[in-house]
């Protein structure tokens, strides 16, 4: 209704759709990266130049661009993923650049936009502090005009309770779940405890009460263990060093670390310097 639009579509990538056996028998990962960038590029700037300069242009991609910052999804992407440069996709004749792919909204450029929508819903809970929603945009040649609009996506709650300093760690974790708003939410908990307290805990009885607060689905309760003989020993370490001048805990880190006896006697005769200025100045 509001006239015409073209659209030049980007498909996703595979350096196999564009690179014969002999490209990848022969070359390394450095050349194979520069002829699939040197291949796109050459793409899309014939596409882009056969567009009517008189109507308006869209330029849709799934991938990474550039600069850009992924979400929750990064450990799916990592190693597979083909990054164009923000100058690729910038071209005539293109009045905004709408990417997928990237769960985050974001924007990379103005000139034309170049907009990732981001993901209209969380997937996991490194996504649990993004906004997420659609981007709306009004088109006319040479110019666009958009806006994010935030939907109602449903919410990831981590909820990290610490027991170790009450007698009563069941009822604390009851006491935070109880003052949350937790209805319609993917929870996980992590409760840390000492050892005295894992067995006063009972998971079945947290499970029930966020069931009754009506979450989405419980991810997981985790309980963590304090490690006492290991706080024990920091402590004991810590009282042993407080007795210690820089000069011999230097001394000690480099025999511990199976440095030559001249290279310590070197480091030393430097730390003795440096203390002495520091005396001095001080």
């Amino acid at each position: 209704k509001s006239g015409p639009l073209q659209i030049l579509a980007m498909p996703w990538v595979t350096r196999h759709g564009l690179l014969t056996k002999d490209d990848l028998a022969r070359s390394s990962m450095l050349d194979i990266e520069m002829m699939l960038l040197g291949r796109v590029e050459s793409c899309l700037a014939a596409r882009a130049e056969e567009l009517d300069p008189n109507n308006t242009a869209v330029l849709t991609r799934p991938g990474s661009i550039d600069g850009a910052t992924v979400g929750g999804e990064r450990s799916s992407m990592l190693g597979r993923d083909m990054i164009l440069p923000k100058s690729m996709v910038a071209l005539p004749n293109i009045d905004y650049v709408a990417l997928g792919h990237i769960h985050k909204h974001q924007v990379l450029s103005q000139h034309p936009p170049v907009v990732y929508s981001g993901s209209i819903e969380r997937i996991d809970f490194g996504e649990e502090q993004e906004d997420k929603g659609c981007v709306l945009v009004e088109l006319e040649r040479g110019a666009a005009r958009w806006r994010f609009h935030k939907l109602a996506a449903r919410p990831f709650v981590t909820l990290s309770i610490d027991v170790r300093t009450t007698a009563e760690p069941q009822a604390r974790v009851a006491d935070v779940i109880s003052k949350k708003q937790l209805g319609g939410a993917i929870v996980r908990v992590l409760i840390e405890a000492s050892p005295d307290q894992a067995g006063a805990i009972r998971v079945s009885e947290i499970q029930q009460q966020l069931e009754a607060a009506n979450v989405s689905h419980v991810a997981t309760i985790t309980i963590d263990i304090e490690r006492v003989g290991r706080s024990r020993l920091g402590a004991a370490a810590a009282e042993l060093l407080e007795g210690l001048t820089p000069r011999r805990a230097l001394e000690l880190y480099l025999r511990q670390k199976n440095t030559p006896a001249e290279r310590i006697a070197e480091l030393l005769a430097a730390a003795d310097e440096l203390l002495a200025e520091q005396a001095a100045a001080g």
